[in-house]
């Protein structure tokens, strides 16, 4: 008998299914596509649904069946029971709709791609335990797994930040926070081998900055400081 478990994740409906089954944990690392494959993926389709879609096609035949769908239900197998499920729900206009990005092998994290309307977000699930944080763009992973970044740094309706999260068993956790200047319009980053983060800024001006933090760094803004 299985039982059928519904929770919230950050206010997102989800369904947890209990069973017995036991998950291969040698996966490959799936990398989310680049720019330009996203534009030929994405190519005619008509919103961020169908194009999440289209993503989810050509990034899913690397997991076998630790990522499934079924018609508007998209399910990520846990490592030692069990599955996460994400229901699509209404229509192009003002639905909500989940699809695979890309996986991560040695921090065992699915990345969602999530539209909600007219807006594009990302998830990153922990199949280890199932647990699930909405962040604003995509994780860029360090080589250990252990932590991500994401930037949200563009002209207009950004965060203006860029956010070091930690996993740390089976949570997900913003840790601290770099926050850009508001005449900044773009800004990468990225670990480097050393576990430091290197981060480089565009003005509007197109005038870029380059710098480097460290993990004690003060220009870090704690998350419990805020």
């Amino acid at each position: 008998m299985r039982a059928l478990k519904i929770f919230a994740v950050l206010g997102l409906s989800c369904a947890y299914l209990v069973s017995n089954a036991q998950i291969n944990r040698n996966l490959p690392t799936v990398y989310p596509p680049t720019p330009q494959q996203m534009a030929e993926l994405c190519k005619g389709t008509e919103d961020l649904r169908e194009c999440g879609r289209k993503v989810e096609d050509v990034q899913r035949k690397g997991l076998g069946e630790i990522v499934a769908r079924n018609g508007k239900l998209l399910s990520i197998k846990l490592n030692e029971s069990g599955a996460v499920h994400f229901l699509d729900v209404g229509g192009a206009e003002g639905g909500e709709a989940f699809s695979l990005f890309a996986y991560h092998a040695i921090a065992d994290a699915v990345t969602l791609y999530h539209s909600k309307q007219d807006k594009l977000g990302f998830m990153v699930v922990l199949r280890n335990g199932g647990a699930g944080s909405a962040v604003p763009n995509e994780p860029i992973f360090s080589s250990a797994g252990n932590e991500f970044l994401t930037v949200d740094v563009c002209k207009k309706d950004c965060e203006q930040r860029i956010t070091l999260w930690r996993i740390r068993g089976e949570s997900v956790r913003r840790h601290a926070e770099y926050v850009v200047a508001s005449q900044v319009a773009d800004a990468a980053a990225a670990f480097t081998p050393r576990g430091s983060v290197w981060i480089e800024l565009t003005s509007v001006d197109d005038k870029k900055q380059r710098i480097e933090l460290d993990s004690n760094d003060a220009r870090w803004v704690l998350a419990s400081s805020q």
